[in-house]
């Protein structure tokens, strides 16, 4: 197919669901005040074809569908903000719960580490105290520089994820895909997509 657009017409879109109109363009011959070509023929017209598009992204149609579906259901327009504020506020919802099951997850893990902590020391302290000096002081000291260690690499990898999300949120890094696990790129999906799309 060529891409120079057909002598005699012209086409406009406006949007990408809207069909391309063809509207004729005047000949030669009936353009008043236009020479003819040398030799006698007709000179050539030069047609520009010209295409807008509009792009709409978001979790509603564009307002102008939105007034068409209302034309063609009385009702539809009001339906269709409803489900998209059902849907809103169910991944509300569900993200609610997300993070309290986290906070409630870390609140465990802090108190089990608590537990294991003076379970490790207590026993430790009773080991020093039967006479195991080496055996007590290595539990002990172990447990406590392992907390120790837990805490700082915690605190330094949220350290540095909080940084990682401000220079995304800034746009001063691109987001990074993970690699598959074979090193090569992913196989495409079932139903025939390329995922990279």
């Amino acid at each position: 197919m060529s891409s120079e657009p057909e002598k005699g017409e012209s086409a406009k879109q406006e949007s990408p669901q809207t069909p391309v109109v063809a509207s004729p363009v005047p000949t030669q011959d009936s353009l008043p005040g236009t020479p003819s070509a040398p030799g006698g023929g007709r000179a050539r017209t030069l047609v520009r074809l010209s295409h807008e598009q509009l792009s709409f992204s978001g979790p509603l149609p564009h307002p102008s569908f939105l007034k068409q579906y209302e034309e063609v259901v009385p009702g539809a327009a009001d339906r269709i903000l409803r489900q998209a504020e059902s849907q809103t506020n169910h991944r509300i919802d569900l993200e609610n719960k997300v993070i309290d099951s986290d906070i409630r997850r870390a609140d465990r893990g802090l108190w089990a580490g608590l537990a294991v902590a003076v379970i490790s020391i207590v026993g430790g302290c009773a080991l020093v105290f039967a006479g195991h000096d080496w055996a007590g002081a290595t539990i002990a000291t172990a447990t406590v520089v392992s907390l120790v260690g837990v805490f700082v690499y915690g605190s330094q990898s949220r350290r540095q994820e909080r940084q990682e999300r401000a220079k995304l949120l800034t746009g001063q890094t691109q987001p990074q895909t993970t690699p598959s696990v074979t090193g090569e790129s992913e196989s495409p999906r079932i139903d025939g997509t390329d995922p990279a799309d």
